[in-house]
Parts: structure tokens; sequence; C-alpha cells
């Protein structure tokens, strides 16, 4: 007798994409070589189980164990996205700092292990998500690599004048 497979269930966030791309400056051809930790990138997807062929992601390490791990900004909103590139750049800043202290400039610096980063700094930020925001990507189906110029000066002034006026309306009540 045949078993039935079931369906996998999807869970469905709010789509970001359209916030997100208002803040795209341009897209500048890159490789695979090219991609930094803490870069925004989007490039075509192939592979088993693909629900964007076409993400824009936020990269916490481009080549551990041949995937590049990111976080996927469709489910990020704005604000999320600015404090969450805050703290990766930070962490990368640090490493960075480490190893010019120890005289290895040659060495990129990066936020070591993808996951576990992921599971002891970005979850709890992004703790109210319902789909978890953490992708990883083999290398071998990505193409077409777009590197991202993202506007976060602009974004950062807006949400600070957002927060200031949160803030007088709560003074008033």
């Amino acid at each position: 007798m045949a078993q039935k497979r079931k369906a996998k269930k999807r869970i469905v966030t709010k789509d970001y994409t359209p916030q997100h791309k208002k803040n795209i400056i341009s897209e500048n051809r890159g490789s695979k070589n090219t991609i930094e930790p803490g870069v925004i990138v989007r490039f075509n997807y192939t592979g088993i189980e693909v629900n964007e062929p076409r993400p824009l992601v936020l990269v916490l390490n481009p080549k551990w164990k041949n995937h590049l791990h990111g976080i996927a900004l469709r489910i990020l909103s704005e604000s999320e996205l600015l404090q969450l590139s805050k703290l990766v750049k930070f962490t990368i800043a640090q490493k960075a700092n480490k190893l010019l202290k120890l005289r290895l400039p040659k060495l990129k610096a990066d936020i070591g292990n993808p996951k576990s980063f992921y599971e002891s700094k970005i979850k709890k930020f992004l703790g109210n998500k319902k789909e978890p925001a953490y992708r990883t990507y083999t290398l071998s189906g990505i193409s077409n690599i777009k590197l991202i110029d993202y506007r976060f000066k602009d974004m950062d002034v807006k949400i600070q004048k957002s927060l200031a006026r949160e803030e007088d309306r709560k003074k008033k009540i």
C-alpha cells in the first residue's frame, strides 16, 4: 500500500522586499570570491526546495563548509536590518582588531561559525519572527551575483526621527 507524503507546512510571514528595494542605491557585479561577511548580495539560486530563486541576503559567512550563510532580508523590516547590520559589522570589526593586534593583517576577519553566531546573537534579536531568517545556500547553486549598495545612512536618520516621535507620544500620555 502506498503511503501518502505529508506536505510540509510553509510558514507565511510578511515580505519586506519592497521596503528594501527602495533603499538599493546600486547593484554591482560580483563573484563568489568578492563576497565578504556583512555585505548585502542578490543572486540567482537553484537547488533542492528553492523557495526564493533570487534572494536578497545579508552575508554572515560566504564560504563556511561550502555554503554561503546569511540572513534573508525579505523577513526583516528596514529598522531590523539596520540594527542587525550594525551587530554583524561590529562583530567583524572586533575580530579584525584582534587580528591587527596579532599582526596578521592578511587574514580576513569574519564571524566564525555562522550558525553559532545566529543562534547566540541574532536569533534572540529576531525572536518574534514566525519564520527563521537564517539561510544557507550551496555555492554551486549560486550565480549572477550582485553586490548591493544599500542606503543605510538615510534609513538611520529616518528611524531616529520615528523613534523620537514615538518618545514624544509616550511623554504626552
